[in-house]
């Protein structure tokens, strides 16, 4: 399908006099795919006009001549939306918004913030506590929707706890950006709210607990929105029931694998094993930045992930303009400080805002970030760009919530911040250049392959005005393989995920083929950097048996690509054969056992060759170990009078993750 339509029909819509060339320009069929890509004519938020802009569009659309069958993909086009609308219709009808909207416009903000804090509060404590202080919340009725059943959270597996704590970090702050942006469930859609110090009513705080469910059925709703906008899936409506099916199940089954493939990384590698209860043990109060001084351990494990992350052997780089170092310290202050205040008294006996969160002001900030070891310029800078905005994708971006002359903190996901995921991020959404991690990334392969004594090289070479870099070559025998290393940022959304396989993979297999059709048409040059950083001995008429093009992505992939003559894989795939690394179980963060899954013996055992490494890449374990260990089962949930139906991918082994970097 022709993605280009897509990415067009964004422009049009901010340009309606564009519409009609756009219409006469592309099929019906993609007309179609780029309404359903924008979500044309799903009324997904209250008030929403997307379903009378549809309408004026397809009154264009039909007053073209269609055939019968572009009439039915009309009609089935318009019957997705109607039952979309149905569905966000029901759920907006829902009685629980009647049930916070009594709550009074001034105690919103503060009522939820508090509930939010008490309910992650209350998971962790029952998930990394034993529920020791179960005294406290145990008589507070906040539940999960679990397999479309309302389970209490004593009720809940581990993995079920983790989810569900993962899941409310994320969603909660769209709840605080739709009261303070929008005004939305407040009077006349303007925000405002109490005094920091005023006690918030139990009976308000009690009412807010309904937006964690009203937070899961939106979730469920939106997922199933953007699976039919980037997905492969059909819809079925009867009665009450709407199916959402994937046409394919292999497909629907590899983007699970690649988030869970990525989930279990940051598990072993970004910080997932430090005890919730552990006390931070205080290295330095510091005005010295890393890796010099670090403020806790906790700076100190970050410096180490920014390390790895980046694939670097220091930070020295700059992002916006500012030391990566001073970026980290920033973050290790907000977390530090949040991190102290919690420790100070889990669980208050009140409802005043300023004993749940933290609460300070800007200049509070700027001045801690300057007696920890970062400039005024730097400081005032990173703050600004740490402020929760309209456009902020959640608290670990932008923790900063300013209300007037108050800057709020939500101590319990703050105090847990994974910077390295913060900052990309953050990085990404604001346009701030990160450029270094290409070349870091580059390098570290270049050092992974000759660390095996494998023949590696970068070559880059300017002919009149063109320039042609190759980021590594090496040999195995007598092959020769190019290879493209992008360092790229997990697509972890179905919107990410569509925009990496339609508009970058493409890109970059263009850029690729590119590079080595110059390189195998000029393989003088290839000799001369071989012999010059290799000491190879290569003849000057030297040709090699076979030519690879290869793209190797920092990013999780769930399977081999190849696309137009090039190889598609990942870091992880690809190092996993060069250092001969094992399926690991973990148990309390810590690996008790190695398995050799039997077809990899030949592949790991001798000298690495060009069949071994393209048989591996086909079929690699950590692969083959995420589909064993997953399961797809049927799913009914619940809207209000109307119920979806869909399909989850569940892992069945909790405590396999692969061992890699």
């Amino acid at each position: 399908m022709n993605s280009k339509a897509f990415y067009e029909l964004m422009d049009v819509l901010k340009n309606h006099d564009k519409i009609d060339a756009f219409i006469k320009k592309h099929t019906l069929q993609e007309i179609l795919f780029a309404f359903k890509g924008n979500g044309l004519g799903v009324n997904a938020y209250p008030d929403s006009k997307s379903y009378e802009i549809y309408l004026g569009l397809i009154r264009k659309i039909y007053s073209t001549d269609l055939t019968q069958d572009e009439l039915a993909e009309m009609k089935k086009y318009e019957n997705d939306i109607k039952a979309f609308n149905a569905l966000f219709e029901d759920y907006y009808n829902k009685n629980e918004f009647n049930e916070v909207i009594q709550v009074p416009d001034e105690n919103k903000l503060f009522a939820f913030l508090i509930v939010f804090e008490i309910y992650v509060r209350a998971l962790k404590d029952l998930g990394f506590n034993g529920g020791k202080n179960n005294d406290f919340y145990g008589d507070v009725d906040i539940q999960k929707n679990i397999k479309g059943k309302v389970t209490g959270i004593d009720q809940l597996s581990a993995d079920q706890l983790i989810d569900a704590i993962d899941y409310t970090l994320q969603q909660a702050s769209k709840v605080v950006q739709a009261f303070i942006f929008h005004g939305y469930l407040y009077e006349n859609n303007k925000f405002n709210c109490c005094g920091i110090e005023e006690e918030i009513e139990w009976d308000d705080i009690e009412r807010s607990i309904q937006y964690f469910h009203l937070i899961d059925i939106r979730n469920v709703l939106f997922d199933a929105l953007e699976d039919w906008k980037f997905g492969n899936y059909k819809l079925i409506c009867n009665g009450q029931y709407t199916d959402i099916i994937p046409k394919d199940l292999k497909s629907f089954l590899e983007e699970k694998i690649e988030i869970q493939r990525f989930e279990s990384y940051r598990q072993t590698n970004i910080g997932s094993n430090r005890n919730e209860n552990e006390l931070i043990k205080q290295v330095s109060l510091t005005n010295s930045l890393a890796p010099n001084a670090f403020i806790d351990e906790w700076e100190k494990a970050s410096y180490d992930e920014y390390i790895e992350y980046f694939s670097s052997d220091s930070l020295d780089y700059k992002v916006s303009g500012i030391e990566l170092v001073k970026w980290l310290r920033a973050y290790a202050i907000v977390r530090y400080y949040n991190r102290e205040f919690l420790n100070e008294n889990i669980f208050p006996d009140n409802g005043v805002p300023n004993s749940w969160l933290y609460i300070t002001t800007r200049d509070h900030w700027i001045k801690m970030f300057i007696k920890h070891g970062i400039n005024r310029d730097s400081a005032r800078f990173i703050y600004n760009k740490l402020k929760f905005k309209k456009s902020s994708v959640d608290w670990f971006d932008s923790p900063f919530i300013e209300i007037g002359e108050n800057v709020i903190t939500v101590p319990s996901l703050v105090s847990n911040l994974q910077d390295v995921i913060a900052l990309t991020s953050l990085a990404t959404k604001e346009d701030m250049n990160l450029d270094f991690k290409g070349y870091c990334y580059e390098g570290r392969i270049l050092i992974d392959l000759r660390n095996k004594q494998i023949p590696a090289v970068s070559i880059k070479r300017k002919v009149e005005n063109d320039e042609y870099q190759c980021d590594v070559a090496f040999l195995l025998g007598n092959d020769l393989f190019f290879c493209e290393c992008k360092h790229t940022t997990q697509p972890v959304t179905r919107r990410k995920r569509y925009d990496f396989y339609n508009k970058k993979i493409p890109e970059d297999v263009e850029q690729t083929n590119r590079i080595c059709d110059f390189y195998s048409s000029n393989l003088i040059h290839v000799i001369d950097e071989f012999n010059k950083n290799q000491e190879c001995k290569l003849a000057t008429d030297w040709k090699p048996r076979r030519i690879y093009r290869m793209v190797i992505y920092s990013c999780k992939l769930a399977r081999k690509l190849e696309l137009d003559r090039v190889i598609i894989t990942d870091y992880t795939v690809f190092t996993t054969l060069l250092y001969k690394r094992l399926p690991t179980i973990f148990e309390k963060g810590k690996p008790i056992k190695q398995i050799m899954p039997p077809k990899m013996k030949g592949v790991f055992q001798g000298e690495l060759t060009a069949n071994k490494l393209l048989n591996f890449l086909e079929n690699p374990w950590q692969i083959g170990f995420q589909k064993a260990a997953t399961e797809i089962e049927d799913e009914v949930i619940p809207i209000n009078h109307l119920f979806l139906c869909k399909k989850k991918a569940f892992k069945k082994i909790d405590n396999f993750y692969e061992l890699g970097k």
